[in-house]
């Protein structure tokens, strides 16, 4: 019997120890089923926010520009809070033209934070964007914009319009004809358009006399260089007042429209 009882200590005693191996004590149940989950982490799961930055963009303002004679100019001024001086941007179509650092004596700002831009002016025909940039000065925070828009500009250059009209209107040979004449002003011209309508008094479509709108466009080959040209319209009706409408196409660019009118003899 006490041979048995002694056993059954010895049980008992094997099994405390059991229960008190290292990295078993105190073990929630569940947190070796698969993964442990949060709650059995001891750090929070949860990562703490990043602290605010202080990096602020560049400021500034463009209060001249001017593009004139090839030349496009823009001043003003530009500062960062983070430090200084300011790098500024001339961009013309997307292309850093012109540079500098803004440290220009402005007494409106009582700071040496001006600049004066200058760069070639696009002269090819269609849409051309005029931007102008400050570059952020970085304080190692937080990230902000690389360069700050202090100004961007659109303009279209179409070529140049036909000029000093004269429409000389006789009849010939008993045919009514108009001699169109004007001042050519390209030298990349793909053709010279002329349009004119007239009111004509005749049979209309749906029956009956009236007076009926009429139109017509003429395509003019280019010719080399600038100069005067001429072109004569004929099988005109006589008596009667016509508008014109001249412009210079340079491929898909027309330039502005000029105008004129004349009226055939009786």
């Amino acid at each position: 019997m006490r041979r048995i009882t002694a056993n059954l200590a010895g049980l008992t005693l094997a099994c405390g120890l059991a229960i008190v191996l290292p990295g078993k004590a105190f073990a929630l149940p569940g947190c070796e089923v698969p993964v442990p989950p949060p709650a059995c982490s001891p750090q929070d799961p949860t990562d703490p926010e990043p602290p605010a930055g202080s990096d602020q963009p560049a400021t500034g303002i463009v209060d001249y520009q001017e593009n004139a004679d090839g030349r496009i100019r823009v001043t003003g001024w530009a500062s960062d809070i983070n430090g200084g001086p300011v790098l500024v941007q001339l961009k013309v179509d997307g292309v850093v033209r012109a540079a500098e650092l803004s440290r220009g004596w402005r007494p409106d700002r009582q700071a040496y934070v001006g600049f004066d831009l200058a760069a070639t002016a696009p002269t090819s025909n269609g849409e051309h964007t005029i931007t102008v940039l400050a570059v952020n000065v970085p304080d190692g925070t937080s990230p902000v914009p690389a360069a700050t828009e202090l100004k961007r500009t659109t303009y279209f250059i179409k070529p140049p319009a036909p000029t000093d009209p004269v429409f000389v209107a006789a009849i010939v040979n008993s045919q009514t004809q108009i001699t169109v004449t004007f001042t050519d002003n390209s030298m990349a011209e793909t053709a010279h358009v002329v349009t004119y309508d007239w009111m004509e008094y005749k049979l209309r479509r749906g029956g009956g006399y009236g007076w009926v709108p009429e139109a017509r466009t003429v395509y003019l080959p280019p010719q080399a260089g600038t100069g005067r040209y001429s072109h004569t319209i004929t099988n005109l009706p006589s008596n009667t007042f016509f508008k014109f409408y001249l412009s210079t196409r340079e491929n898909e660019f027309s330039s502005e429209t000029l105008l004129g009118s004349v009226a055939t003899p009786s």
